[in-house]
């Protein structure tokens, strides 16, 4: 339906742009004139091109018609080169103009689809032209972002029979670590890697020849994940391939900042290949660090660097020791929920990872701060929480939540 609407609507703007292009050719020619004159009308007379003034100008009144953007498309179903299917897709992968990718622009990336549309099935189209409007609108990925942010939920509710059931809603980040979960987990029955240890294909076997469903051991996996918690043997339940969240980017858009210092640069994820907003990429690169990469002009690696700015364990037992948990002033989480975040960016500020310049956060307010741009600053022993650029708050005092501290005195 959605397809028809809009081959309806291509077809339409279409005939109106035609039958605007071919009147004002009829009447200004002269065989027009000797068809007025051999039907008994005086030469001159009125034609759909004359103007109320009979300046014998096209009229104004009539606004130009342009053709929607996704014209290209509806045509090569119309003319059988894609199906509808793929055409749906496309438009859909493609989305709707907005100020930072007008219709021109789409119009564009949806011909460029059509040469290569050809060999694709409609997933992979769609993950084509998702990638195509995510490269044109780096802007819009943040917007989606933080749209699905809001609009995370998990709600609970019972079914006629009274089994209780829930209906969840991922935001980004949390999508991306659950299908790294279950990626891991289920990899053997998935068409896992074949060259494995004794120990790892022993156990790829065990789950191969499981007799539980593909549902019911996803269902497992993620419940011995929520029993187990952050700090259980991972090794337990995904073997040799941990799971976690792994952002690819280029330097040229890691090197991208506002005036500010916030990174505006986009990535995507490895596993899906799904466009990552700058703030999530920050905060990442906040908790894990990052591995730099040299590839030639094709793409293959030729230099892989080491891991680097990820707090040790021991750096994280020092900062559980002095700050008690989240240091964010409206919340009361404990360490074992915090993230360790870097106060001076190393990209931006060049920051370093130690005790000082480290402080912990709750992933909710980890992310908060990065989302909405929110600093801490150090002076001295002393860390403030500084309000975005141009906001006229005054910066917070942030104090320590570990029972012992003398910081929870002072006023």
């Amino acid at each position: 339906m959605r397809l028809g609407e809009a081959m309806r609507e291509a077809d339409a703007a279409t005939r109106l742009i035609d039958a605007t292009e071919q009147s004002p050719t009829i009447a200004n020619t002269p065989d027009a004139r000797t068809l007025e004159e051999a039907n008994g009308e005086p030469a001159g007379g009125d034609s759909v091109a004359d103007s109320s003034d009979g300046s014998g100008e096209a009229s104004a009144a009539t606004p130009a018609t342009e053709l929607p953007w996704f014209e290209p498309v509806t045509r090569a179903v119309a003319e059988r080169r894609l199906t509808a299917s793929a055409a749906e897709a496309l438009i859909r992968g493609l989305g709707q103009p907005c100020d930072d990718c007008d219709a021109d622009v789409l119009r564009a990336a949806a011909e460029e689809l059509l040469g290569d549309a050809g060999g694709m099935n409609t997933d992979a189209l769609t993950k084509q032209a998702r990638w195509a409007r995510d490269r044109l609108d780096p802007a819009g990925v943040t917007k989606r972002a933080e749209r699905r942010y809001a609009a995370r939920k998990w709600r609970f509710s019972r079914n006629a029979d009274g089994a209780r059931t829930a209906w969840i809603e991922f935001d980004d980040e949390s999508a991306a670590w659950i299908d790294t979960i279950v990626s891991a987990g289920m990899r053997p029955r998935r068409g896992g890697p074949r060259f494995v240890d004794k120990a790892e294909a022993e156990a790829a076997e065990k789950l191969r020849d499981d007799p539980r469903t593909n549902d019911q051991l996803v269902f497992d996996l993620l419940m011995d994940v929520l029993r187990a918690g952050a700090i259980a043997d991972p090794s337990t339940g995904f073997g040799a391939r941990q799971p976690g969240v792994r952002v690819v980017i280029t330097k040229t858009e890691l090197d991208k900042h506002d005036t500010d210092g916030n990174l505006t640069g986009t990535g995507h994820l490895e596993e899906t290949g799904e466009a990552v907003p700058p703030a999530m990429i920050e905060r990442l690169l906040c908790d894990v660090g990052t591995r730099d990469i040299t590839v030639d002009e094709n793409g293959n690696p030729l230099d892989v660097g080491r891991e680097q700015r990820i707090f040790t364990a021991k750096q994280r037992v020092a900062l559980a020791i002095r700050d008690g948990g989240c240091m964010h002033p409206d919340c009361d989480r404990p360490p074992s929920y915090a993230e360790s975040h870097h106060i001076y960016e190393w990209a931006a500020d060049h920051g370093k990872t130690n005790i000082a310049d480290g402080i912990l956060l709750c992933r909710y307010h980890h992310m908060l701060i990065h989302n909405q741009h929110w600093k801490i600053r150090r002076e001295g022993s002393v860390y403030w929480l500084v309000p975005p650029h141009g906001d006229t708050r005054q910066p917070i005092r942030l104090r320590s939540k570990a029972a012992w501290s003398l910081d929870r005195k002072v006023g």
